[in-house]
């Protein structure tokens, strides 16, 4: 909690007056002269909940940032299958008696790759 003092002009009334979107609570006992009573969020100084949602932003930021390169990483690993496999179909078109040996170890780099990613 902090205590501000006030002193306006305008505030030609005597009591107390609860403000719940600033979360304060202002005492008058003289016309314009009174203090408010700050709790809450608003009532830190120094920014201190805007510096620490500050870093909370940037941390999810980092963090949705990590999964964008690894699902752009997986991505492209499946496109490079994708690519294997339309290379493997057509030379199997052309030249299907020397297809496995050709491409059998081609595959099993991919699977392993696949595997590590953990698509398989």
């Amino acid at each position: 909690m902090r205590v501000e003092f006030v002193c306006a002009w305008y505030d030609l009334w005597i009591g107390a007056y609860w403000d719940s979107s600033k979360r304060k609570l202002y005492i008058l006992p003289v016309p314009c002269l009174g203090v408010a009573l700050c709790f809450g969020r608003a009532a830190t100084a120094g920014g201190e909940h805007a510096a620490r949602d500050s870093v909370k932003e940037r941390a999810r930021a980092d963090r949705a940032e990590e999964q964008l390169e690894a699902a752009e990483k997986k991505l492209k690993l499946l496109e490079g299958s994708a690519e294997l496999l339309k290379d493997m179909a057509e030379d199997y078109d052309v030249t299907p008696s020397g297809w496995c040996d050709k491409y059998s170890g081609k595959v099993d780099a991919m699977v392993a790759k696949l595997e590590n990613e953990g698509f398989v």
